[in-house]
């Protein structure tokens, strides 16, 4: 075939192929062929098996105006292009054909004149292009609803990084260097923030010591400092107090840090501060710091030396309750205890160490609230008090088992139950008020009851 649409070949395809041949060529070529009178009545459909309209239903479309099987707008633009010019070839037109159930099936035809005005119409299924087109559309939308989402994240974090009064550093954890910082740092520390973002830590900053002589930016930076460490800027004789607590974001993880002017701190807080930190290190007796959960946060040397921990990295996700005697039993009643008063003292238990040995103690704690989160301050003091309370098997004596083995064959297995629900009920309440020194809210936590349903029960056993 030439360029001008000449066959120089020398074969005349129109002696080579007949009429069945032509149709068939046209139907595999595309996916639905109507024929139309010159007053739009179909007078011959040809469809490609693979065309998703129901067979059945274009079967009916035969001696139909093509306008019935389209929708309203579709009819609009098949009058203009195929009715209302006079034209041989036709541009090609998109429709939709409809099946009276708010579906809709776009084709894409490609129209022609024929013999006695009549019109043929080769169409091309859209309805694959159509649903990519309809996802592309979801997906723009939902990534301009994203977009308008992060925006508002933004403007929120930029209002409170210029806003907030606390001056807030955002340090990336794992090179030092600092990410982002808002003004009031800036008015403390007296820098552009030009000037401090990307710098490195040790850049601004001299490299302290923390309390327990470690490298306290080291510290900071590895989310380890369980207390504030004292740090002095470089360059000049000026010291500030940081705290920071280690956040993941994604695969990064960052430093948020707060950076308090000492000079500027009450003298009266920085004493107090001063003297409690003393008091922790120093301090004869046990005392633990923990998350409301009870898991460890840290622990002064007392409370190792007492369970014969080499150090603090082998607390580092564990609970307490793993040295108490009565285990995840003690911390649950302490816990409860602490959700209803904030407090509990003598809470007497015992304590196993690190080989298993146990000694007796005294538990008192207090919830208590540091920087954004609950936590729980134990004071755990060793006693020489008295023995255990017993358990429920010596409740059980000889002289118990007796009575009750009287019983059996004098009276039916109902009354005998009767008879020892009180004996049994009044031992349980007895045992869970020597467990929690006469801590009635801790002992109805731990039998389950209410506080009004024991101190009725006490009352009515005399306990």
């Amino acid at each position: 075939m030439s360029a001008d649409g000449t066959d120089k070949s020398g074969v005349d395809l129109s002696l080579m192929l007949g009429q069945a041949e032509v149709e068939t060529a046209l139907t595999l070529a595309s996916d639905l062929i109507l024929v139309i009178s010159s007053t739009g009545i179909i007078e011959s459909v040809r469809v490609n098996p693979g065309l998703r309209i129901p067979q059945n239903q274009i079967n009916d479309w035969v001696g139909r105006d093509v306008r019935d099987t389209l929708t309203v707008e579709s009819v609009a633009k098949l009058d203009a292009r195929v009715f209302k010019t006079k034209a041989p070839i036709i541009e090609a037109i998109e429709l939709n054909h409809g099946d009276g159930q708010h579906r809709d099936y776009p084709i894409r035809y490609a129209c022609s004149r024929i013999a006695d005005e009549k019109t043929l119409m080769l169409g091309r299924d859209l309805h694959t292009i159509a649903e990519i087109q309809q996802d592309l559309t979801g997906m723009q939308l939902e990534l301009e609803r994203e977009r308008q989402r992060q925006r508002q994240f933004e403007t929120k974090y930029r209002l409170l990084m210029h806003y907030g009064r606390d001056p807030l550093m955002l340090v990336d954890a794992d090179s030092g260097h600092v990410v982002d910082v808002n003004v009031a740092i800036l008015k403390l520390l007296e820098e552009e923030k030009t000037s401090l973002i990307g710098k490195r830590l040790q850049q601004l900053f001299d490299v302290g010591k923390d309390s327990d002589g470690e490298d306290a930016l080291a510290v900071l930076l590895s989310g380890g400092a369980s207390a504030p460490v004292q740090l002095s800027r470089k360059g000049s004789n000026r010291h500030v107090i940081a705290t920071g607590t280690i956040h993941r974001v994604v695969n990064d993880r960052f430093l948020l840090c707060q950076i308090t002017n000492q000079e500027t701190r009450n003298p009266a807080d920085r004493d107090l501060t001063e003297a409690m930190n003393s008091f922790f290190v120093d301090s004869d007796e046990s005392i633990v710091i923990t998350h409301i959960d009870g898991m460890f946060i840290t622990a002064n040397e007392s409370f190792l030396r007492l369970t014969n921990v080499s150090d603090m990295v082998r607390l580092k996700d564990q609970k307490l309750d793993q040295y108490l005697g009565r285990g995840s039993v003690d911390l649950k009643i302490v816990l409860k205890t602490l959700e209803a008063n904030n407090h509990i003292k003598r809470y007497q238990t015992s304590l196993r160490d690190e080989f298993g040995a146990e000694s007796r103690i005294d538990i008192s704690a207090t919830k208590v609230e540091m920087r954004d989160r609950s936590c729980i301050v134990f004071l755990l003091r060793e006693t020489r008090g008295p023995a255990p309370p017993p358990r429920s098997s010596d409740y059980l004596t000889d002289d118990a088992t007796q009575s009750i083995a009287e019983l059996i064959g004098g009276v039916d297995l109902k009354s005998i139950v009767a008879d020892t629900t009180e004996v049994i009920e009044r031992m349980c309440i007895d045992i869970a008020l020597e467990m929690t020194n006469n801590n009635r809210v801790a002992a109805a936590n731990m039998l389950g009851l209410s506080r009004q349903s024991l101190y009725v029960k006490i009352r009515k056993y005399g306990l």
